[in-house]
């Protein structure tokens, strides 16, 4: 054989071993996600990815049907793409498949919230965040972001609202209408919103408030505009079992008193939301901080001319003065502070040990203040007493049962 054709023989035939070996490897790794639906993984993702991109489809499809309304269109097969983080080209794989079937003006606010509910993302929530914090407003245009919608499911409970009121809509109708079909508001659920907005801004550090300790008194010396915020922050000395604060001479109307309690690492532990102008108001501590900010949530200017008073309280916002069981009533003499909105029993659920509500009651206003109230038999044993403050504040303490009978 003459040697060139010998030497092109054999690189011939090294060429069709190399692409024959390269074929028997594997390009891909087969992950069956149930009977329904087949992952093909790259073939270097381990056990442990394929594991973690199982949960992430699981995930996926449980968010997706929260917040779209509705199933999760999805192939029988899915082909992952090698190169880069295999969860963020997963997402980005299911997002392709499924975008379309949502409304082009509801997709923004979507992945966002997909990506925070599935990836555990922050970005596009912190990105509103800063936009409301950088404004020092709170107008409409967060009702079209996935704020709103994350919002919705870290706040509400009610799976059969939720499923009336997301996603929200164009200028959030489907959730107005939800809330209209159950006798609720939107300016109700608009402020509570606006606090969450500001409790997520205190725990990222992207507030820097006016310092301040107690007493206090603070008066704006300018009327507030439309949606604008004020705030300071004050620091809570050990002794302290809570703060007591009254505004007075607001000007206007709409203003509002957020407050937020945070510990040292700046976590937020509570936030409430109430109007201005309920008289004097108790937030028993909750954190080694306390913010408080006013917002005014009307569409006029407002506030002119008023002052907020801040000092400390060494006790709670009620004690029990007596407290005694007997076939069933519940004798209650309270003594409460100024501020408190109302009052819930709680005691062993039937079963466990786990605390139920036994009752809810409305309090009568300050001073000494007698109840009666009905316990259930399996209230028996023994029982709690929690009230919740107009500001949006709670305090609990055990009930000292006195002489009682099954």
């Amino acid at each position: 054989m003459h040697r060139q054709t010998k030497a092109a023989l054999i690189l011939i035939l090294a060429l069709a071993a190399t692409l024959s070996a390269a074929a028997a490897q594997p390009r891909v790794v087969v992950v069956e996600s149930g009977p329904e639906l087949t992952l093909w993984l790259p073939a270097e993702a381990g056990q442990e990815e394929q594991a973690t991109a199982l949960d992430e489809v699981a995930r996926y499809r449980q968010a997706w049907s929260r917040l779209a309304g509705h199933d999760a269109d999805l192939p029988d097969l899915i082909e992952v793409a090698p190169g880069g983080s295999l969860r963020e080209t997963l997402f980005g794989t299911l997002w392709r498949f499924t975008n379309s079937t949502a409304p082009p003006s509801e997709r923004a606010a979507l992945w966002g919230a997909l990506r925070w509910a599935v990836l555990g993302d922050e970005a596009p929530l912190r990105a509103e965040v800063e936009r409301f914090v950088s404004g020092g407003r709170m107008d409409e245009s967060f009702a079209g972001g996935p704020a709103l919608v994350v919002f919705l499911t870290q706040e509400v409970e009610d799976a059969a609202f939720l499923r009336d009121a997301l996603p929200p809509g164009p200028h959030a109708t489907r959730l107005k209408a939800a809330l209209v079909s159950r006798g609720l508001t939107w300016d109700r659920l608009w402020n509570r919103y606006a606090a969450w907005l500001l409790a997520r801004a205190v725990e990222w550090g992207l507030v820097k408030p006016t310092p301040g300790s107690l007493p206090a008194v603070w008066m704006l010396d300018k009327p507030l505009a439309p949606s604008e915020l004020l705030g300071w922050r004050i620091a809570l000395a050990d002794p302290v079992a809570g703060v007591n604060l009254e505004a007075s001479g607001a000007a206007g109307q709409g203003l509002r008193l957020v407050h937020i309690f945070t510990d040292e690492a700046g976590r937020v532990l509570e936030a409430g939301l109430c109007d201005v102008g309920q008289g004097p108001l108790s937030l028993p501590r909750r954190g080694a901080w306390l913010w408080v900010f006013l917002w005014n949530a009307s569409a006029e200017t407002s506030g002119q001319g008023a002052a907020l008073t801040l000092w400390s309280s060494f006790g709670a916002p009620f004690s029990v003065v007596s407290a005694s069981l007997r076939s069933g009533t519940l004798d209650l003499l309270l003594r409460q502070e100024p501020g408190i909105a109302d009052f819930r029993l709680w005691g062993p659920a039937s079963g466990g040990s786990r605390q139920a509500p036994l009752a809810t009651f409305l309090s009568e206003g300050e001073g000494d203040q007698h109840y009666r109230l009905t316990v259930p038999a399996a209230g028996g044993g023994a029982l709690r007493l929690s009230c919740r403050t107009l500001a949006g504040g709670s305090y609990a303490a055990d009930l000292p049962l006195g002489e009682s009978s099954p």
